[in-house]
């Protein structure tokens, strides 16, 4: 897979996989936006395709999120979600980021075991964290 930059070019593509993907609970246009152009995010292709992509920002001096990370369905199963998430995480290392926190579905197993096979562990678990109700898994690495 392919990662760079997403560019204001691409903000579109990204929008669109979020109303598709989440239906109730995805990101708008303007944190699209806000995320390409003024936080991070990096975008990840196979053959000149969006694989998939992944949000995150400084919260303080040094600490960094990931809070968005998505890997469309046909893509699923072949490590792109780990390459997104340790991409991200090396970014953030340059930031100045000492650890790095992830919120995640609790009933998405496979979010859970994306972030720990890049070295996260659990932190906490949060009730209705979501706009749907779900329950969160708060997780962090220190780098």
């Amino acid at each position: 897979m392919l990662v760079r930059w997403a560019a204001l070019t691409d903000a579109s593509d990204i929008y669109a996989s979020e109303i598709r993907l989440f239906r109730t609970d995805y990101l708008s246009r303007g944190k699209v936006v806000e995320a390409v152009k003024h936080q991070g995010c990096l975008i990840g292709f196979v053959n000149s395709t969006m694989a998939g992509y992944v949000m995150f920002r400084m919260e303080g001096i040094d600490d960094g999120s990931i809070y968005q990370l998505v890997v469309l369905p046909r893509f699923r199963g072949c490590g792109y979600a780990r390459e997104l998430v340790t991409a991200a995480t090396q970014q953030l290392a340059t930031r100045g980021a000492k650890n790095v926190s992830a919120y995640t579905p609790l009933r998405y197993r496979v979010g859970v075991f994306v972030y720990k096979s890049c070295g996260f562990t659990d932190v906490d678990i949060v009730p209705d964290f979501y706009e749907t109700g779900d329950t969160a898994v708060l997780m962090r690495k220190e780098l």
